[in-house]
């Protein structure tokens, strides 16, 4: 027990001296497996207003099954996806127990996990302040034992900490090489993902986000991976818009998006683009941990409204608005709307701390 509650704490501060989103990543999968046993991991970052993936780290985990694990996760309903953990009073489940041990009743299982050795699967939301920034999985191998509930308690009490690990990490990336001016990126798809057509910047767009994935990904980057599979999907069109916000290793954010042509191939046309100040800074905002109101006033903040105008709108007084602002500006190490304006849209350089 005391070596398990020592490799607990190390875990834990771990996440809070981290920084950089693949140290973390490795780092985290190496000292998990002393915590809770596993043969495969996977952890996913996401877009929290889509719950799409936009990078992806694996450990132990068959390459070939990623294109199964994409389809089963947006695809038809199926026990323990993500869009269902982040909505549950406890944001864990394991496969065995949300099954009764029938894991043949998953199609995740089915097609993902059992075709490649795998058996049981232990996962958990990453929820920081009520909004999802990733998905941790683990799996063992197969056989009839799988993880029980001592596994889900554990990942239970160490997922807050990895969230909020994985939330700075994500929205505090230092650009690797300069911001490119290249306006949107257009790629046509195959009904199977193949390229079939791109345009020079769709190409050091999707060259630049397979770098992310670890290991790479031999076909589409896992972020464009993911828009296609939600927009083709039996049922993925139901689930909310086929884009996602993700930031690029040059430290630009880029969204990026798939909808369908009028064809009788059925083709998918993606577009990565450059995100707009305005669309990227709810996701900014969220990363420096604002309360609901703090961030009702930081977005009149960053809209130019004086504050009487805000404590109009918001039917609150002067002196709230106030201490609102100064709760604002010191959670985000600024001392002037117009500072708070120029961290929020400064694209890539946020730091929350």
């Amino acid at each position: 027990m005391a070596v398990r509650r020592n490799a607990e704490l190390s875990l834990v501060r771990w996440c809070a001296a981290s920084a950089e989103v693949s140290v973390f990543s490795e780092g985290l999968l190496a000292r998990l497996g002393t915590v809770i046993g596993f043969d495969g991991a996977f952890l996913a970052a996401v877009d929290p207003a889509t719950l799409l993936y936009t990078r992806a780290f694996r450990r132990g985990m068959p390459p070939e099954a990623s294109g199964a694990f994409l389809a089963a996760e947006f695809g038809v309903d199926d026990v323990n996806q993500l869009r269902q953990l982040v909505r549950l009073p406890s944001p864990v489940g394991w496969l065995d127990q949300a099954t009764s041990g029938e894991r043949q009743a998953s199609g995740r299982y089915r097609q993902a996990m059992e075709p490649y050795g795998l058996g049981d699967e232990l996962r958990v939301a990453l929820l920081a302040d009520g909004m999802c920034w990733g998905l941790l999985c683990l799996h063992r191998a197969q056989a009839h034992a799988g993880f029980d509930a001592a596994d889900a308690v554990r990942l239970s009490a160490l997922a807050p900490h990895v969230a909020g690990a994985l939330r700075r990490a994500l929205l505090t990336h230092q650009a690797t090489s300069a911001i490119s001016g290249d306006g949107p990126g257009v790629a046509l798809l195959d009904p199977d993902g193949t390229v079939r057509s791109s345009t020079p910047a769709a190409v050091r767009w999707f060259s630049e986000l397979a770098d992310f994935d670890q290991p790479r990904r031999e076909r589409l980057p896992t972020v464009v991976a993911s828009v296609v599979e939600r927009l083709t999907s039996p049922g993925g069109g139901d689930l909310g818009a086929a884009q996602a916000r993700v930031l690029a290793p040059s430290g630009q954010w880029l969204t990026v998006h798939a909808s369908r042509l009028d064809d009788p191939d059925r083709s998918v046309a993606v577009v990565v683009e450059p995100t707009s100040p305005l669309a990227l800074a709810p996701l900014i905002v969220a990363a420096y941990g604002l309360t609901a109101r703090e961030s009702e006033v930081t977005r009149r903040l960053l809209t130019g409204l004086a504050r009487k105008t805000i404590a109009s709108e918001l039917c609150i007084s002067l002196h709230t608005v106030n201490d609102h602002v100064k709760a604002v500006f010191d959670k985000t190490g600024v001392s002037s709307a117009g500072e708070l304006r120029a961290q929020v849209f400064r694209q890539g350089t946020a730091d929350p701390r």
